[in-house]
């Protein structure tokens, strides 16, 4: 299947991955300064480190996918690469 990225596409992915960097910062500066400690992730942690990779990839590859269609060249991608797993 060939894909075209639309430029509010992008747009939004972009924004879902701001935002998701920014809940990741709040949540790590709220942890302890611990030096020499190892500290556990919490899994609401962990779900917003997900997160963040998960936007990060879909960016990603909207952004090759736009980069490729741009000179009129399609791309032939899995709909399931593209789609951002949501994390509970």
């Amino acid at each position: 299947m060939t894909i075209e990225v639309v430029p509010a596409t992008l747009t939004v992915a972009r924004e879902s991955l701001e935002a998701a960097c920014d809940d990741l910062d709040e949540a790590v500066q709220v942890l302890p300064d611990l030096k020499g400690d190892n500290v556990m992730a919490s899994p609401a942690l962990v779900a917003l480190l997900l997160r963040v990779v998960a936007a990060r990839r879909f960016v990603k590859d909207l952004e090759a996918i736009a980069a490729a269609t741009t000179g009129a060249i399609g791309i032939d991608v899995t709909y399931d690469r593209l789609r951002p797993k949501t994390i509970n």
